[in-house]
């Protein structure tokens, strides 16, 4: 069985080299390509590649004109021959087992067309990264979308695109190009929602399993944190206009929530501050089960606020993907 492991770099070459030391020593039986592509700032490379050249891994190199990643991906998946591709982002590093599991996993299940699995905080990381770490293993904060981010079941379920996540996630390689499916060139975060959404439109067996995880390295400031949240919940707006079918409610709570907190600065009622109390109570529940997990007070109190800005980022990105595509049909019209 041939795999290819599709990986996107961009100015991050000392977790590029992390991630493919993790490839090189895991275990497995599988005959195994990478194809790994530079999306932009190619000349930084030359180095680097020139020390893997001895490496025992195929690697083929492609270096791209800078675009989205989604673009990017579209753009290599040709250049794929295994019959499964797997997608991993530069900045994961995978078990010494993983490979041995997912073998394992796909001879089992050969009706699987998409399977995936969580990604896990490393070890040895920062205070705020663990506080990240464990922020996005709430459900207050991560709803749906949080068993992306801890183990839910070594039994395979069962997934929708709210369960899995691109950097930890198997594709049969033929479903791109029999059924016409590709990455929306347009989506710059989370671009798997739509093609996961129109996969399972489509009828095809999409799975989760906690036996087969990453370890992804969280990011190492606030600033990053909510850039990136802010960069997915704008990107979730654009994906509920691309394929409105791929809408939940749930997703755009953090925004009514937004929208709830300024309409209490115009409100003196006080039966209109009991959904806060409620939210509050939440917090506290989620903040006590972090702290069951983790006795450091410093990680706890970080969390605490994390939660909070998770929902403020991801509702401030929802509203300015709203707005945007408000503008551009209003220019349009």
């Amino acid at each position: 069985m041939e795999i290819s492991i599709l990986i996107i770099s961009h100015s991050r070459l000392n977790l590029l080299g992390q991630c493919l030391d993790s490839i090189s020593m895991a275990k497995t039986q599988m005959a195994i390509e990478i194809i790994l592509g530079f999306n932009g700032d190619n000349e930084s490379y030359d180095s680097f590649l020139q020390e893997r050249t001895h490496s025992k891994m195929k690697i083929q190199v492609e270096k791209l004109p800078k675009s989205s990643n989604g673009q990017a991906r579209n753009e290599l998946l040709s250049k794929c021959s295994g019959k499964y591709i797997l997608f991993l982002d530069d900045d994961v590093t995978i078990p010494e087992n993983y490979f041995l599991a997912l073998e394992k996993i796909i001879q089992d299940n050969p009706q699987l067309d998409i399977i995936g699995g969580p990604d896990l905080t490393p070890n040895h990381q920062t205070t705020l990264q663990q506080a990240i770490g464990l922020c996005i293993q709430s459900y207050l904060a991560m709803g749906p979308t949080v068993y992306r981010h801890k183990k839910c079941n070594d039994k395979i379920i069962n997934a929708t695109e709210s369960d899995l996540i691109l950097c930890n996630l198997i594709i049969k390689r033929n479903i791109f190009f029999e059924d016409n499916l590709s990455f929306h060139p347009t989506i710059s975060r989370n671009e798997e929602n739509i093609l996961l959404a129109k996969a399972r439109s489509l009828g095809k067996n999409i799975g989760y399993t906690s036996k087969i995880f990453v370890f992804h390295q969280r990011k190492n400031c606030i600033y990053k944190f909510i850039k990136a949240f802010i960069s997915s919940g704008y990107n979730r707006s654009k994906s509920c206009f691309i394929l409105p079918e791929s809408f939940r409610l749930i997703y755009f709570v953090p925004l009514i929530f937004i929208i709830y907190l300024i309409g209490l600065l115009f409100i003196s009622n006080p039966i209109y501050f009991y959904p806060l109390y409620f939210y509050v109570a939440l917090l506290m529940l989620s903040i006590y089960q972090i702290y069951l997990k983790e006795n450091c007070l410093k990680v706890i109190f970080l969390s605490f606020f994390l939660i909070i800005i998770t929902h403020l980022s991801y509702g401030i990105g929802l509203l300015a993907g709203l707005v945007s595509k408000y503008n551009w049909a209003k220019k349009n019209d």
